[in-house]
């Protein structure tokens, strides 16, 4: 380690931990430390995670590894797909298989708005636009229920299209339960245009779509450790903290903010380090992970640039702060002190 950021780390740890700097002083060496280890870890943040490992072992806290593995839902695999007339559409936000779909791989020729059977059906969101401007419209349910029936038909799949762009429609939800059904089903932004093939069928005004669908709907998995730090292993309640891993930013957020929470002795703090995708997960979901450990997870706070921090009721977790008209109790308190020290610790360019 270059001898330069050794001694601005050891200045941060000791003088913060023994309360010597005053706390303006205090944020801008944290500042600086945050700068030299951004130039010099930026391609080894290991390095700068053991560094503050080694601090809390010094202060008698308990550091352990934890690996887990959480099935989270469900997610689109990059396998899915859909063409219409040989065109690949895009899957994203807007044309996407619904979350109950079979993973299966069908094609054929159809006709738009037209219910044969033996063949894919592309079939409107809405049946009319009173539906489309109904916000209390059940169209989760009915396009569940509408695949069922499609099914129960003879469809060999089925494709919503939306007829009424401007209105708000379905996102792929990662954690539906539905019962699977038993053909592919999807969703696109776009009605396919059909070809003009009446020189061939002299009844077909409307034209034929070839249509190619594929489904591929796995389960969500996120594997990972979580490096947890046990500062007053007595204490009955616990604060979760979780940062990102793969960021710089967290080793020096845990110098500066660890001389602080060891300040509280009336409850256990838990530092939580997980890669970016785990600020996605739910947060029954993310604890759970965790909960083998018999820790008492009281309350939870996400840090980024600002603290997000819930609570644990009998209904959930429920973020603190929400409530403008909420008391200022401690927890309330708390929370904003961690966002002020957060905003202090930004860099400005």
């Amino acid at each position: 380690m270059p001898r330069g950021l050794f001694i601005l780390l050891l200045l941060c740890i000791t003088k913060n931990s023994s309360g010597i700097l005053p706390p303006k002083q205090s944020n801008q060496l944290c500042r600086q430390v945050q700068k030299v280890c951004k130039k010099t870890f930026a391609t080894s943040p290991t390095l700068a995670f053991n560094n503050w490992e080694h601090y809390c072992l010094k202060n008698k806290a308990l550091v352990s590894m934890v690996p887990y593995n959480i099935n989270y839902g469900i997610k689109i695999d990059s396998a899915s797909s859909v063409l219409f007339n040989g065109k690949k559409v895009a899957i994203d936000k807007a044309n996407f298989p619904l979350p109950y779909s079979a993973n299966v791989k069908v094609s054929g020729n159809c006709i738009p708005d037209v219910m044969e059977q033996n063949n894919i059906w592309l079939l409107p969101l809405y049946d009319d636009e009173e539906q489309a401007n109904d916000s209390l419209f059940p169209l989760q349910k009915v396009l569940y229920d509408r695949t069922i029936a499609a099914a129960q038909q003879g469809a060999t799949g089925i494709i919503f299209y939306n007829n009424f762009p401007n209105k708000k429609t379905l996102e792929f939800n990662t954690l539906d339960t539905h019962q699977k059904v038993a053909i592919p089903a999807m969703l696109v932004a776009q009605k396919p245009l059909g070809k003009d093939n009446q020189e061939e069928d002299k009844d077909n005004a409307m034209g034929y779509v070839y249509a190619d669908m594929q489904v591929h709907i796995v389960p969500a998995l996120y594997e990972g450790v979580f490096k947890t730090v046990f500062f007053n292993k007595q204490a009955k309640e616990t604060w979760v903290f979780v940062v990102e891993e793969n960021n710089l930013d967290p080793m020096t957020l845990v110098n500066c903010l660890t001389p602080y929470l060891l300040k509280n002795k009336l409850v256990n703090s838990l530092f939580v380090f997980s890669k970016k995708e785990s600020t996605t997960l739910p947060v029954d979901t993310l604890l759970t992970a965790f909960s083998s450990l018999s820790i008492n997870a009281t309350q939870f706070c996400r840090l980024t640039s600002t603290a997000s921090c819930f609570r644990k009721q009998a209904q959930g977790w429920v973020l603190i702060g929400n409530n403008a008209n909420e008391e200022r109790t401690l927890e309330l308190n708390f929370c904003k002190e961690l966002t002020a020290i957060l905003e202090n610790m930004q860099i400005t360019h």
